[in-house]
């Protein structure tokens, strides 16, 4: 049986991996946020959109490159969600405004790589992304999200958290 647990986990694995498609960036009432001439204003300090990984997330990491102008904020981070709890995220840092260049009104572009074996995965195979920002009255747009799936040897605590979902049929409240 554990063989055969393991012949299939490990075929899960070598599923295709590439380019995927990401939703439209929504508040975190699931309220899209209006765009024009391809950009997105975010006005608020978390902004999140879905990543559409049609596949099981096991042994997988997600390359996400962003591209954004940081008009009036400290800092800008990405994180994918862990858990149920809807604010189970691992934030990691894109962007902080006292170690960039000086002008702001300049898309930056951004590539962050992380892992999936261990996050929320929902029924449509989504992963959910969120967008946090640091500075009082947050304005920032985001011209682009690309995300990339590439196969990754997850750790054994991921595999174990993997399991543990699986096992618990773990969903998003």
């Amino acid at each position: 049986m554990s063989i055969a647990a393991t012949a299939v986990i490990f075929a899960v694995s070598l599923l295709p991996a590439g380019a995927r498609s990401v939703g439209a960036p929504e508040t975190t009432q699931s309220i899209p946020y209006p765009g024009v001439n391809g950009r997105v204003h975010i006005d608020e300090p978390l902004a999140h959109a879905d990543v559409y990984i049609a596949q099981p997330v096991f042994a997988k990491q997600v390359r996400l490159t962003v591209t954004f102008i940081p008009t009036n904020i400290d800092s800008l981070a990405v994180g994918v969600r862990e858990n149920s709890f809807w604010l189970s995220y691992q934030p990691q840092r894109l962007y902080a405004r006292d170690q960039a260049p000086a002008g702001t009104d300049q898309p930056i572009t951004e590539t962050v790589t992380i892992p999936l074996t261990d996050k929320l995965q929902e029924a449509d195979q989504s992963v959910d992304v969120m967008f946090f920002t640091e500075g009082s009255d947050p304005s920032w747009e985001l011209i682009s999200v690309q995300a990339q799936v590439e196969q990754a040897r997850p750790t054994w605590l991921e595999v174990k958290d993997y399991a543990r979902a699986i096992l618990y049929r773990e969903r998003p409240l």
